[in-house]
């Protein structure tokens, strides 16, 4: 259970982020091959999710996890806090690559920094919500997605990003981690598993996909199925 901290102090922090990193864009600079790569993301790209998740935790009550710290990292935050239960956040950077944050945004928000392979070596929890934005790459969300989706409550979300990129070029990883590069395989794999229910935005999420994945409860009778079960095709 989280330890209870005052809205007065999370009010406060937002209040703090804002007048450090301003209140339209988040921006990351990195030095590259060809010069300065400057990046501007708009805040406010995680409404659909911020709709979602306290109606998720009004049903399906539990723990939050987080693989790619971030704006989004506030909006779990606020609503782990308001649903009294722990934030797990996990990435590379305290705050992520645009430095949203700088500590823990709670009492019950515990951030590791690592790499997620490490993270989850150490994990033993059954969250019911999860979202996996940190490497863009199939080979390792696939790793992610084979361990948190055993774990994740029976009716329990897990959300993926960037998932629908607009343009192919976008599907291509490239060496700094900035395209959403393969992660659309992933969501076709998601979408062909009668297990789960899949359904994906190609708006919000900075228009590059929000993916929303619901964990089947292992006891749902057969006309409460999917139509990829074989149960429920059995039946017809």
């Amino acid at each position: 259970m989280a330890t209870i901290v005052s809205k007065e102090r999370m009010l406060s922090f937002e209040k703090e982020c804002n007048e450090k990193y301003g209140t339209d864009h988040l921006r990351f600079e990195k030095e590259c091959e060809h010069g300065t790569l400057s990046i501007r993301i708009p805040r406010g790209t995680w409404d659909i999710m911020d709709v979602l998740i306290p109606k998720i935790l009004k049903y399906r009550r539990g723990n939050i996890v987080e693989i790619g710290m971030g704006e989004s990292s506030l909006i779990f935050a606020k609503h782990a806090f308001d649903a009294h239960v722990n934030l797990y956040s996990c990435d590379l950077k305290l705050g992520g690559m645009f430095n949203v944050f700088d500590r823990e945004l709670f009492d019950g928000h515990f951030c590791y920094v690592g790499k997620s392979e490490d993270f989850i070596k150490e994990f033993d929890g059954f969250p019911a919500i999860v979202f996996l934005d940190g490497e863009h790459r199939y080979e390792i969300i696939k790793k992610e997605v084979d361990f948190f989706l055993p774990r994740l409550l029976p009716d329990g979300v897990m959300f993926l990003h960037d998932t629908m990129p607009i343009y192919e070029y976008n599907t291509k990883p490239d060496k700094d981690g900035l395209n959403p590069g393969d992660a659309y395989r992933m969501r076709q794999e998601l979408e062909r598993n009668p297990e789960v229910d899949v359904f994906t935005w190609p708006f919000s999420a900075n228009d590059m996909g929000l993916t929303m994945v619901i964990k089947h409860d292992n006891e749902r009778p057969y006309w409460r199925l999917n139509g990829r079960n074989n149960a429920l095709q059995e039946k017809a």
